[in-house]
């Protein structure tokens, strides 16, 4: 882990520790996982996903959400249980383990059970935390993938906090925050003929404030005060609506 300091790169935090990856260690000791983009800085406390990894003794821990001073590299483990993904509202710090949803308070590090929202065996894959509730994607079947030129993603559903589909029937692609202060959550849904809609746009009281069956990839889509800019993946054409 490193830290720009005016032309220089200064280490930071703990050498026996591995930032910054979704990291996994199985019953037969294998390894595998993926850089995470998971991380964001409080003033001098930087909270970002690692795992202890003593490479010499070959000793290690189940990844978890940790907080590093950047000026004494104090290293502290925040999550109780095995993280592979956070996201940050408010003072909270929230994640995901066998279905359930927890939350870490960066003022006094306190952990606290929030729901159960799928049973321990649930393949959840992706959440969104916004406006308190929490999104999340379910792969229904084995055979599910997401083709960057034809979308296919049969079996991929997007569920609400209260454990309903979101826009039934639409295989779900990708979401997003976006707004200026992060105000709208965005979610993008496969051309099928089963998805109405392709684009569904919600305000933090959990309205859908948007509907469109344009198509259109998630990180084409941005919201300026109240306009919403996207490329029509069909068409290839610029779109932009108010909201």
């Amino acid at each position: 882990l490193l830290m720009a300091v005016g032309e220089d790169w200064v280490p930071v935090g703990d050498k026996d520790y591995l930032y910054g990856w979704s990291w996994r260690v199985y019953p037969d000791e294998s390894r595998s996982g993926g850089g995470s983009d998971d991380v964001f800085l409080d003033g001098e406390n930087l909270y970002i996903l690692a795992s202890y990894w003593n490479i010499e003794d070959d000793v290690t821990e189940e990844n978890g959400i940790y907080r590093v001073n950047i000026s004494t590299n104090e290293t502290v483990r925040m999550s109780e249980r095995e993280a592979m993904a956070f996201k940050r509202e408010g003072d909270f710090l929230y994640y995901l383990n066998e279905g359930a949803l927890y939350r870490v308070s960066i003022k006094d590090g306190k952990e606290e059970f929030v729901k159960q929202l799928a049973q321990p065996s649930v393949d959840i894959s992706g959440f969104e935390i916004f406006g308190g509730k929490c999104y999340w994607g379910k792969i229904e079947n084995e055979g599910y993938y997401i083709d960057e030129n034809y979308y296919n993603s049969e079996g991929y559903y997007l569920y609400d906090d209260d454990g309903k589909i979101v826009n039934e029937g639409a295989a779900f692609l990708g979401m997003k925050l976006a707004g200026d202060k992060k105000e709208y959550l965005i979610c993008t849904f496969a051309e099928t003929d089963s998805s109405k809609y392709r684009i569904v746009i919600f305000d933090a009281s959990g309205a859908a404030i948007f509907k469109s069956s344009d198509t259109a990839q998630i990180g084409s889509m941005h919201i300026i005060g109240k306009t919403l800019i996207f490329v029509n993946r069909t068409t290839g054409t610029l779109c932009k609506a108010n909201l």
